[in-house]
Formats: C-alpha cells, sequence, structure tokens
C-alpha cells in the first residue's frame, strides 16, 4: 500500500516489515502490532553499530513521552511560539513517576529545546541523540554503567 510521500508500507504480519521509498531504498521498519510504530533507518542503523561492537544497545532512558512542537495542531503550535518566543523544540506530554526526568524536575507541559547544547525538534532526534550519547560513551571505553549527563 503506497502512503504519501513516496513511501510503499506493506501490509504485515505480527513481526513488522520494512518500509519502502519510491527510489527502493530502505527508510524504516513499521511494528504491525496494535500501535503500529515507525523506526527509521538512521535509528536501526545506530542499534546495529552498537550491537554488532558491544552486544547490546544501551540508551539512557528519561522516561518521558514527548510530541514534536510542529507537529501539534497549528492553535497550540502559534501560542506556544506566541507566548514563549519558542517555534521547534518537544513538548513534554508524560512524564514517568520516579523517571531521570521527574527528579531532575521536568514536568508536562514543558518544552524541550537543546540536549547537550543540540537542538532537538522531533522525537527521532531525541532518540538519535540517547544513542549517540551511549556510543560515544563505549567507544571511549567507559563501561555500561557509566553515567551520562543529559541537559535538558
Amino acid at each position: 500500500m503506497w502512503r504519501g510521500k513516496g513511501v510503499y508500507i506493506p501490509r504485515c504480519d505480527d513481526d513488522g516489515e520494512p518500509v519502502i521509498d519510491f527510489d527502493g531504498k530502505v527508510v524504516g521498519m513499521i511494528n504491525c502490532s496494535e500501535s503500529g510504530s515507525f523506526v527509521p533507518s538512521s535509528i536501526l542503523n545506530n542499534c546495529m553499530y552498537l550491537w554488532r561492537n558491544f552486544g547490546c544497545i544501551p540508551r539512557p532512558h528519561l522516561g518521558l513521552q514527548c510530541e514534536a512542537l510542529k507537529f501539534l495542531d497549528p492553535i497550540h503550535a502559534e501560542y506556544i511560539w506566541r507566548k514563549l518566543n519558542i517555534d521547534d523544540g518537544l513538548v513534554v506530554k508524560e512524564v514517568s513517576i520516579r523517571s531521570h526526568a521527574e527528579k531532575v524536575g521536568i514536568r508536562v507541559g514543558d518544552i524541550i529545546e537543546c540536549i547537550d547544547g543540540e537542538r532537538i525538534s522531533t522525537t527521532i532526534e531525541l532518540e538519535n541523540k540517547l544513542l549517540s550519547i551511549c556510543m560515544g560513551t563505549f567507544d571511549r571505553g567507559n563501561d555500561i554503567n557509566a553515567k551520562v549527563d543529559v541537559s535538558v
């Protein structure tokens, strides 16, 4: 089945399937569970690198659910831009109890603009940033339990 922007999303079984663009390139995978989540190829590549080189796929768990500001309904996005002069970032939708995010004071409705000085606009960018923090930690020879500073 072809779905907008030149991407083919196949009907799939419970295991998931690749998502292929019009040029025949795999751009990610889709999980065919009820949630139907999509994992872009950039995240898959980072996970494969970690697995091949370190035998695991660690990443900091912040305990957040976020939504990109640019994907909010236009009225909500316009309000945030006018009131706070913020036009890019992630809006915190949920904070897990006793999570790292809760411990540092992140609340529902907060807007995350940067992590480690790098602008974050989408949840995909956030996931890639968290994976790159882990890759850097392992590449420097630190162990799996090393603490990672995440500035929000």
